[in-house]
């Protein structure tokens, strides 16, 4: 049985068997992998101990990463998934950031017309080397946020 324990936040087996077993039918556990909800994940504390934090929230990496592992998007095409990744959030910023790089000209058009939308979530942040034109580059186009 997999129950929620509010003390570490996370969903828990109840019960637990390391014996080997020869069985006839498979248990495909149905109470994790139902065919009609989200895949839960269990954590048992023995192997991995867990303690999240009572807010969780998604820092989004579509235009650093993914600008990285497929063809580049156009601005037209980061502004409409910024659009989206806003709407997906919701009001309490579930997508909490979206990090940006600031190098190109495409870049550059695109952290400002994310900006202008004035969305509180997810906030444009810059994903920058540690050098001093590169934080010189991140204050001068706005940047709240800068990584690196």
């Amino acid at each position: 049985m997999i129950e929620f324990n509010k003390k570490t936040n996370t969903l828990e087996q109840t019960q637990y068997k390391y014996s080997l077993q020869d069985i006839s039918e498979p248990n495909l556990y149905r109470e994790i992998f139902s065919y009609d909800e989200i895949p839960k994940c269990a954590f048992n504390h023995r192997r991995v101990p867990m303690f999240p934090a009572d807010e969780i929230w998604i820092t989004d990496t579509t235009f650093r990463d993914g600008q990285q592992s497929r063809a580049p998007y156009t601005v037209e095409q980061i502004v409409t998934l910024f659009d989206m990744l806003h709407k997906l959030g919701g009001p309490k910023g579930i997508i909490r950031q979206s990090e940006f790089f600031l190098y190109s000209d495409r870049d550059k058009q695109a952290v400002y017309k994310c900006m202008e939308r004035g969305y509180k979530y997810p906030e444009v942040t810059s994903w920058i080397r540690a050098t001093k034109s590169d934080f010189i580059l991140a204050r001068d186009m706005g940047m709240k946020k800068a990584v690196f």
